[in-house]
């Protein structure tokens, strides 16, 4: 225990003593109280002496008590030692002890400002060089960095830094443009693709990256004992030829036009197949890849990311970046409080302190909110009426009001391009309960599974549907149970979110095919038999334009069909210090860390 801690208890056993006040009391009291021998009460006393916390006087003579001065405030002794913890990495260590001491509303406060301090944009010289760092806080740690199932957008945004693609897509010119491959080409029947890699590409413990090691990541994605959500990808695929170490031959048995979009995708970014061998599941506990920057820490506390001197593109301007895991503070109704931390050079929307000449980037979410009606199971959801019902039975303006933590509008399709500018509600709560009627609907329990980040939408969407006669219950599972076990298919209801990469045209096919979405998993056997055959059409035809129709019109289908009901959107805001440049806003709503430096302020005379 912190010589801190044993202070705190030896305060707080004489509350009513006031510091530079003393108090009778022996060295046994003292030595009961701290729950040890009077040797080691002598010691700790000696300690506390040291420190100037405390002053003793001993007892002169038999039965003669000590007197016992308290100097040091225990409140902040307590927020000195849970800095000091922060600065050792030890976060969650830091935030238990400031929650659970019953520290005063006004220590915590300083603390808050005390950690918010330490995010940012900083410059530090080591060894004679000049270290570019950025620094800010997230809840949770990320839930894999493996590309295989980087299912998030923050863990995709993460992928794209430590790894690369054979190819990339270029979201201003909406193409498909050379990476780690310099040159393709694919035959007429677009049955057979051929990729060329860039020579001495490394990855980052300076293994050069060969056309084995592309062959692998994709044999790997295939592999249906790994269960990779994204093995769809890769089953039109008959062989995988590697001629030598910088060429690629694939062969499909079916001709697929959409092919280098694939090959685009973050879950197709290249592994080290040497090094994934050896470490097995470890790998990903400090992945390497050929991406710009590179993995130095990565455990519950943090994840470190330095830029990668020998990347084969241009050096990223960042030197380093650090993300800390920190908890979501709690308010006093036991809610989660999502503005603790701020940040003093990114700032999300959320955040009450947008500093005077911050400058501002906002876009709208490309997709949305919904709730998914499981048609692949039996229940009341399987009657149009009754999918009819629950669509309006949600008052969307009240649902947007409170989820106060992002700016949300009204969705009703997949795309905000594809949005009417009038966009009423369909709130209406009692042909909602005529449609129940209509639907012979007899009360029957729907479940509606939930995970911690959706709680608070489902309970508002089944608190909706119960003020119509529906009976929903509401049950909350791990994120992971749902996604990857068969959880999701038990459920009658769901609620989630479809978010697009700038490849709008792969994010289409991506959520009709992905092995757990529920556009794919749960919309019933006649919309399964109709998607698979489409899909396979869709992959037939060499217009982008027709394949995006195409698969937009699928999407609505579905929406139309009343398997998915679309929600809302929010839109995605950065506030930023002007002294950072080269900050942009992916379609995920990350900034890309690659182009982001930090321009200090000039000096008086300076042209």
């Amino acid at each position: 225990m912190h010589l801190v801690n044993h202070y705190v208890r030896l305060r707080n056993h004489f509350p009513a003593i006031k510091e530079g006040t003393g108090v009778a009391v022996s060295l046994q009291q003292l030595a009961d109280i701290l729950c040890c021998t009077t040797r080691n009460a002598n010691f700790l006393l000696k300690r506390m002496i040291e420190a100037h916390w405390i002053a003793w006087t001993a007892g002169r003579g038999r039965g003669n008590l000590s007197q016992l001065t308290f100097h040091a405030e225990a409140e902040s002794l307590l927020l000195e030692l849970a800095q000091e913890q922060v600065r050792k990495g030890e976060i969650r260590e830091a935030l238990d002890l400031i929650n659970d001491a019953h520290i005063s509303s006004r220590h915590k406060t300083q603390f808050v400002e005390w950690l918010n301090s330490q995010f940012g944009f900083y410059t530090e010289a080591r060894e004679k060089k000049k270290v570019d760092t950025l620094r800010f806080p997230l809840s949770n740690p990320f839930g894999t960095i493996d590309p295989a199932f980087a299912l998030f957008s923050k863990e995709a945004h993460i992928v794209r830094q430590v790894f690369d693609t054979l190819v990339s897509f270029d979201p201003v010119n909406k193409q498909i443009k050379p990476h780690l491959s310099h040159y393709w080409e694919a035959d007429s029947t677009r049955t057979e693709w051929t990729f060329y890699l860039r020579k001495d590409i490394l990855f980052h413990n300076g293994q050069e990256c060969t056309s084995q090691d592309v062959a692998f990541t994709i044999r790997r994605l295939m592999d249906a004992q790994l269960r990779s959500p994204y093995r769809w990808m890769f089953t039109q695929v008959r062989d995988i030829l590697t001629p030598d170490s910088h060429t690629l031959v694939f062969r499909l048995a079916e001709p697929n036009h959409l092919f280098l979009h694939y090959m685009a995708a973050p879950h197709v970014s290249i592994l080290p197949e040497a090094l994934v061998a050896e470490k097995g599941k470890a790998f990903f506990q400090l992945p390497v890849g050929t991406g710009p920057f590179q993995v130095t820490q990565y455990d519950d506390v943090k994840l470190i990311l330095e830029a990668f001197p020998s990347y084969f593109q241009e050096r990223a301007h960042l030197d380093r970046l650090e993300i800390w895991f920190i908890p979501l503070a709690k308010t006093e109704d036991g809610t989660a409080q999502t503005d603790m931390f701020q940040m003093r050079y990114l700032s999300s929307h959320s955040s009450h302190t947008i500093l005077p000449g911050w400058k501002g980037i906002e876009q709208l979410q490309a997709g949305c909110k919904y709730l998914s009606l499981n048609l692949s199971k039996q229940g009341p959801q399987q009657h149009p009426s009754f999918r009819l019902a629950l669509k309006h039975a949600v008052d969307y303006e009240r649902l947007i009001k409170e989820l106060s933590n992002k700016t949300f509008v009204l969705a009703s399709c997949l795309l905000a391009e594809q949005e009417p500018r009038e966009l009423a509600s369909a709130y209406d709560p009692a042909l909602a309960k005529r449609l129940l009627q209509e639907a012979g609907y007899r009360g029957e329990t729907l479940q509606f599974y939930t995970h911690p980040h959706r709680e608070k939408e489902s309970l508002l969407i089944a608190e909706m549907a119960r003020a119509v006669g529906i009976s929903i219950e509401v049950s909350l599972h791990p994120i992971e149970d749902i996604l990857f076990t068969d959880k999701g298919r038990e459920a009658d209801l769901m609620c989630s979110d479809v978010v697009f990469d700038d490849d709008i045209l792969f994010s289409l096919l991506e959520t009709l095919q992905t092995e757990n979405s529920y556009f794919h998993t749960q919309i019933g056997e006649t919309l399964s038999s109709l998607l698979t055959a489409e899909i396979v059409q869709i992959l037939r035809e060499p217009d982008s334009g027709q394949q995006f129709s195409r698969l937009l019109g699928l999407a609505q289908q579905i929406i139309d069909h009343g398997a998915i009901i679309p929600l809302c959107r929010h839109k995605q805001t950065t506030y930023y210090d002007p002294s950072l440049k080269g900050v942009t806003l992916s379609s995920f709503g990350w900034v890309p860390f690659k182009n982001i430096w930090f321009q200090p302020e000039r000096k008086t005379g300076w042209q």
